[in-house]
């Protein structure tokens, strides 16, 4: 892995994203001493990392929102209308491959680490930031890392745990196992909560604030939960879901046509809209071109693996899913995300971590110990929502695959939700195994994890490829 200089760093995350916090005049040219010598420009280093996300593509796979289309054409939720964009069809088909796809996500995770690392050291070592601020934004810094490893190791299994921003160390790092980074993730969201503000805050971390734009500690409490599940801790995922669930004062269920909005009170953690005009590329990108636009290069549909696993009077068939015409074809596509037009102040905002899921992994937790009732609870919180009829006398391994299939509509092309859950529950092969040659491929159980790039194994003999590329 290869990376820029600290000061490069800097400059990047300084000029990504000027919209959520004032850092007063244009910086051209600083070093490492200087941006973490004032609160403004400490923020301002903190606030990029949120405006490269926010920025990111949906369409072009690189990034976590590009995830929402890749990890849905990688498994069975996501059909493409063309096959003209070869990128896409290759996650589509399943053909992914050391050199060109699969790898992408690699070196955008690893860059998001590597400047957390700087602004870490940067904001730790500073002696002019107040310790409220300084507090907050080690906060954040731990939780945007941890972001990044989190979806690392449900992508490649085995990553290096890169903590360091000196080239000699980084270029010659090797994997270790995912239960070590896992464990890592566990103290540093651990540390990442006990810093964060109980509140959310504004751009300059100094009153609260309505937005979600910033992390509080509830966002490494739902993180941290997830992290839980994956290690198989039951309790302590439970435990961690609590904490945000009973913040009912902040967090709650909305009706499902609210919840991408901007500010929902199901959001724990939302990224600001910094696209011209429209509020989210997800809305741009799902919501397909006008009868009689040719261009299809982008536009997907969902498929009937996903279509038929809905309940009658699903509400979120209707709200979430709307029906159109394109290239001759009639299709569902998601409408999650509603405003691709022109808004003079965006509705919508990217929802990356909503209640919702807190709730549905306490229920999984809860039902992993065998407290039925209590899991029931929770799904039927979410089940309500939606208009379907409780679940009631169910036994814990039916109850269990119960929660999954709540997951898969609750969170259809968010994130790669649904890769991350089959490959949690222990279904992925057996889905592939029959989705695959529908989509014209045939599955191997090797592609449960993603290619490293064959590039980075040429620069670091340390790095092994994953076994099947």
């Amino acid at each position: 892995m290869k990376y820029g200089i600290a000061s490069i760093i800097v400059l990047l995350v300084l000029n990504s994203c000027t919209k959520l916090v004032e850092v007063g005049p244009p910086i051209t040219s600083i070093n490492m001493d200087n941006v973490y010598s004032s609160e403004g420009t400490a923020i301002g280093a903190v606030t990029g990392i949120m405006g490269s996300l926010a920025s990111e593509s949906v369409s072009t796979p690189s990034g976590i929102r590009s995830l929402s289309v890749t990890g849905s054409l990688y498994t069975d939720e996501l059909n493409p209308l063309s096959t003209s964009n070869v990128g896409l069809t290759a996650y589509f088909r399943n053909q992914l491959n050391s050199t060109f796809y699969g790898g992408e996500y690699w070196g955008t995770f690893y860059v998001y680490i590597y400047r957390c690392n700087a602004a870490l050291i940067g904001v730790s070592q500073s002696s002019n930031l107040s310790s409220v601020v300084k507090k907050q934004l080690i906060g954040e810094l731990l939780f945007f890392r941890s972001l990044m490893y989190y979806y690392l190791v449900n992508l490649y299994g085995d990553v290096p745990l890169v903590l360091s921003v000196d080239y000699t160390v980084n270029s010659r790092v090797s994997r270790v196992s995912k239960l070590e980074v896992l464990t890592h993730l566990v103290g540093d969201l651990s540390a990442s909560r006990d810093s964060l503000s109980d509140a959310f805050l504004s751009g300059n971390l100094t009153v609260t604030s309505s937005s979600r734009y910033r992390p509080c500690k509830y966002a490494a409490s739902a993180l941290l939960t997830k992290v839980y599940l994956l290690l198989n801790q039951w309790g302590n995922a439970e435990q961690e879901a609590t904490t945000v669930i009973n913040k009912s004062q902040l967090f709650g269920l909305v009706p499902l046509g609210s919840v991408f909005q901007v500010n929902s009170k199901e959001s724990i953690f939302q990224l600001q809209s910094v696209l011209s005009g429209r509020s989210t590329e997800e809305a741009y990108f799902f919501v397909p071109p006008s009868v009689g636009n040719n261009n299809y290069t982008n536009v997907t549909y969902l498929s009937n693996f996903l279509l038929n696993t809905f309940e009658p009077n699903d509400l979120r068939l209707s709200t979430w899913i709307k029906v159109s015409l394109a290239g001759g074809k009639k299709f569902s596509y998601p409408y999650k995300y509603k405003a691709n037009m022109v808004e003079a102040t965006p509705s919508e905002a990217l929802t990356l971590i909503r209640l919702s899921d807190v709730i549905l992994c306490r229920s999984e937790a809860r039902a992993q110990m065998g407290k039925n009732d209590s899991a029931i609870a929770d799904l039927n919180s979410v089940r309500f929502r939606a208009g379907l009829k409780p679940v009631v006398g169910i036994l814990q391994q039916a109850l269990i695959d119960t929660i999954f299939h709540e997951r898969r509509v609750e969170f259809f092309t968010e994130f790669g939700n649904r890769l991350f859950d089959l490959k949690r529950s222990g279904k992925l092969n057996s889905v592939m195994n029959i989705v695959c040659p529908i989509k014209g491929g045939t599955w191997s159980n090797n592609w449960a994890l993603f290619p490293i790039p064959s590039l980075e194994i040429s620069r670091n003999g340390l790095l092994s490829q994953n076994p099947g590329y």
